[in-house]
């Protein structure tokens, strides 16, 4: 119960601040919109509304990046954390420090308690609705309403809400919804003549805000400008207003830019030429509304294009360039509202979506050039422009209630259906490749699953398979790389591995299956020699560390063995609250070795031990052997 109230009292502090309005006339305008009982209502009705159908994703566990980002984050479980997510730079993966303090606290209070996270997502998501619905109120919109419930229903949105990760997309949301608001009582109060500044500060504040949860909220300028134009139906006095807040959005571009870069957006992955970019442009917006319009064949991941120059795939960009260049002419004439709304909501709609288009490189690029999280933002303006159309329409029609409750009742069963995979993670991936056989990446991630989860080799099909696709794909060659070498097929594997290091020259993992590979051709001195390069590009990476301890303490070549280093290496491997069984049977080795007899004796012992509890007889069998040779 604790875990409702506090995202409930969260949500509502962000709905009620941009929500206040200056100046008498507006508060007497909206006092029957906004009054808090009102608010308080239709938020209870939206978060009802949305559990119900998102209610098979509040059972699932963590997914995917949600064990990097989350559950495996040692940032999110010290008192210290929240300290290094927001003053040091690489402490977690890219710098959103509002969305990993929401986090750390999850961690604080209830220890990420995947139920309680995926129903704060869902509560969040249930704010922004009525967010939205209210701004469109605001404006003096028909349909509000339905828009508001069309976006908390739409499955385009599933990913963003049941996949845990994705709280940067609702979080972000909020506070830009917010900075919506806290601008358009600005607009509205300079329209009435009275000062503004308090709303002004309000918008920078929730806008910085909305950054800090996730960057790619920085087109929020553009929507702000389509706000004020659409209320004031004037351009050239909300232009110098809006200057402090571009200058906000090209700090943040640069700092986007930079941070991906770092965090490994670079490379053969991102090759893409000015002219394909551009290209990619039109196909990307296009793609994109349409499974807005028609939210049928919905993937976790979808195929990764191939983007050829050509004028046809030009085609896309030069027809959504034209349209741009009409609505600036409509908007600029004002002569219909139909005109200007339409125009508007391209606006709206291209402006966010461009971080995400390919224009600039962004690590998920690698994977796929589309992503239905990318629109959680941009589909607000199609989303106001058809709800608020279709509600004029239907003014005319007698069964227009009947038509919007249909399709309510159509989007809600959509996104049941999609929130139900996200239950489990092999379920996730055999739905994407359902949907889309030709994504790798999907292809690839089921095939280290099933390695996972039923031995080595399980997924080597799906492997294969993603390497048909994409032949840089980068863990499907070391994937099938390493099923090569258990057969015996040394120089296949090592064209595979080589591939791989051409993707990824510095990647540890390629390092690390070469040395594996020279070590079962007994070629001892060329697999320390690979892992030694590794190690030296991580000098982190666990694999590494364990296997040049192996091989130092454990090698039948007398020249290659070196039981002092060996023991460095396993200790600094063993220096982890929990060990794992297979690093304290290196360290027991490596005490062999650097002829560390009474340590090594109540190591041995305790090896034997985890290894009669967890069954690996063989090991037991090995251990006490070594342990009677060494007491002899």
């Amino acid at each position: 119960m604790v875990d409702w109230q506090a995202a409930a009292a969260l949500q509502g502090l962000i709905i009620a601040l941009p929500l206040h309005c200056t100046g008498p006339s507006c508060r007497r305008r909206l006092a029957a919109v906004t009054s808090r009982s009102h608010i308080a209502l239709c938020y209870l009705a939206f978060a009802a509304l949305a559990l119900l159908v998102y209610g098979p994703a509040l059972g699932g566990g963590f997914l995917w990046d949600d064990t990097d980002w989350i559950r495996d984050n040692e940032t999110l479980r010290s008192a210290s954390g929240l300290w290094r997510i927001w003053f040091e730079p690489g402490a977690v993966i890219q710098y959103y420090p509002l969305t990993y303090t929401t986090w750390w606290l999850d961690y604080q209070l209830w220890g990420l308690s995947e139920v309680v996270m995926h129903v704060e997502n869902v509560l969040l998501h249930a704010g922004n609705a009525l967010m939205f619905t209210l701004l469109l109120r605001r404006l003096s919109l028909p349909g509000a309403w339905f828009a508001g419930l069309v976006f908390l229903l739409h499955p385009v949105h599933s990913e963003s809400v049941a996949w845990l990760v994705e709280r940067k997309n609702t979080l972000s949301a909020a506070f830009y919804l917010g900075a919506c608001h806290a601008w358009l009582s600005h607009v509205m109060a300079t329209h009435a003549g009275v000062a503004s500044r308090g709303a002004l500060l309000r918008t920078a504040l929730l806008y910085l805000c909305a950054l800090l949860a996730k960057t790619a909220t920085l087109m929020l300028p553009v929507t702000m400008f389509a706000i004020a134009i659409w209320h004031r139906r004037q351009w050239r006095s909300s232009v110098r207003a809006l200057v402090p807040f571009a200058l906000m959005t090209l700090a943040a571009a640069t700092v986007t830019i930079v941070m991906e870069r770092g965090e490994g957006a670079v490379g053969h992955d991102w090759a893409l030429s000015l002219g394909e970019r551009i290209a990619l442009l039109g196909q990307v917006v296009g793609f994109y509304l349409g499974k807005l319009l028609v939210p049928f064949g919905l993937s976790f991941s979808y195929a990764k294009w191939q983007v050829v120059g050509s004028a046809t795939h030009w085609l896309s960009t030069v027809v959504l360039l034209a349209v741009l260049t009409t609505s600036v002419v409509l908007v600029l004439r004002m002569r219909k509202p139909a005109g200007v709304a339409c125009s508007l909501a391209m606006w709206v709609y291209v402006a966010n979506l461009l971080p995400v288009s390919g224009l600039v490189d962004y690590y998920y690029l690698r994977y796929a050039f589309v992503a239905d999280h990318f629109q959680y933002l941009p589909s607000l303006g199609p989303i106001a422009l058809l709800c608020c159309g279709g509600a004029y329409l239907m003014r005319k029609v007698p069964a227009g209630v009947g038509i919007a409750a249909l399709l309510s009742v159509m989007l809600a069963i959509l996104t049941w259906n999609r929130a139900s995979i996200y239950q489990d993670l092999e379920v996730l991936w055999r739905d994407t490749i359902a949907a889309e056989p030709n994504a790798w990446l999907a292809q690839s991630n089921l095939g280290n699953l099933l390695d996972q989860r039923r031995g080595p080799g399980a997924g080597i099909a799906h492997h294969r398979r993603a390497l048909a696709i994409y032949p840089d794909a980068f863990e499907a060659n070391n994937a099938v790389g390493n099923e090569l070498v258990r057969r015996g097929e040394f120089a296949a594997a090592k064209q595979l591995f080589d591939r791989a290091m051409q993707v990824r020259p510095d990647d540890p993992l390629t390092f690390n299956n070469l040395g594996a590979m020279y070590g079962a051709q007994r070629n001892y001195a060329e697999a320390l020699r690979w892992f030694e390069a590794g190690y030296q590009r991580a000098p982190n990476n666990r694999d590494l560390l364990r296997n040049m301890a192996v091989v130092l303490s454990q090698s039948p070549d007398a020249s290659v063995r070196d039981g002092a280093r060996a023991l460095a290496l396993a200790n600094q491997l063993n220096d982890v609250p929990e060990p794992s069984l297979a690093d304290e049977h290196v360290l027991f080795c490596a005490r062999l070795l650097a002829s560390d007899r009474r340590s090594a004796i109540s190591l041995g012992e305790r090896v034997m031990y985890r290894a009669r509890r967890e069954g690996n007889l063989p090991l037991v069998e090995r251990v006490g052997l070594q342990l009677q040779r060494l007491r002899r």
